[in-house]
Parts: structure tokens; C-alpha cells; sequence
């Protein structure tokens, strides 16, 4: 038997053993990818957090900050910044990459106000895909 797709305002026929068109199946269909990859971040987030506030992470970066007490995006304005670094930046995303994540030639000391404006442009919408922002010197 022939129905009508169940979508709001669509009169056209549902797929045969289907609720929905051939559209909107497809539509519905891109859109629970769409919710299963966010599930998916979502859990890489998760673990991303619990290494950010492991006791091991705690201990490393604020050794690597007694090590590098300046923020290295602002040592290498011209003439240099000495503003004190607050926070170990990861140079390429590390996620949940444990590997990555625990490598410290992908670590920089930045203050806050660069780490945070470092995170803007690479986690908004307005970051250009690909761009990594290096330790002065590297790359």
C-alpha cells in the first residue's frame, strides 16, 4: 500500500516499507550521521578532559612552565614581550592522542590571553582548516 511521506508539508509517495520519500530519507539519514559523529567528539572530548586534568598532566606542565617561564608567542614579538606563561598550549591539537598529547616538542608555554586567543581561532568557526600555529623558531 502507497502512503504519503511522514515529513511535515511533503505530498510526495514514501519509499515502498518506508515512512519517508526518497529525500527524506536521505535527509534523515545525513542527519543521524550528523548526531552520531557529535556522540562520537563528544566521547573524544571526554577523554581529552581526563588527561587535561590528570595528576600526571598537572605535574608535567608545571614543570615545563618552570622551564619556560615566558610565554614564547610573545618572546617572539619584536621587541620580545616578558609576560609570564600560565599555561602548556599543545601546538597541534592533541585530543585524546595520548601519544601527542604527552610529547613535549608539541607543547609551548603561553600566557593566558595568547593561549586563549590561540584556542579561539583554532576551535571557531572563523579558523582557517589547517593552520597551526608553531613555537616561534619551529617549522
Amino acid at each position: 500500500m502507497r502512503q504519503i511521506c511522514a515529513a511535515r508539508g511533503c505530498q510526495a509517495i514514501a519509499l515502498q516499507g518506508e515512512r519517508h520519500c526518497a529525500t527524506h530519507k536521505r535527509e534523515r539519514e545525513k542527519s543521524e550521521r550528523a548526531r552520531k559523529a557529535a556522540i562520537d567528539a563528544g566521547r573524544r572530548d571526554e577523554e581529552a578532559r581526563k588527561l587535561i586534568r590528570s595528576r600526571r598532566w598537572t605535574e608535567l606542565s608545571r614543570r615545563y612552565r618552570a622551564e619556560h617561564p615566558y610565554c614564547e608567542i610573545c618572546l617572539a614579538q619584536d621587541p620580545p614581550l616578558y609576560v609570564a606563561s600560565e599555561e602548556v598550549d599543545h601546538i597541534e591539537r592533541a585530543g585524546a592522542d595520548r601519544a601527542k598529547f604527552f610529547d613535549p616538542t608539541n607543547w609551548q608555554a603561553l600566557c593566558k590571553i595568547c593561549h586563549s586567543r590561540k584556542t579561539a581561532t583554532e576551535d571557531s568557526t572563523f579558523a582557517r582548516p589547517g593552520e597551526v600555529r608553531r613555537k616561534p623558531g619551529v617549522g
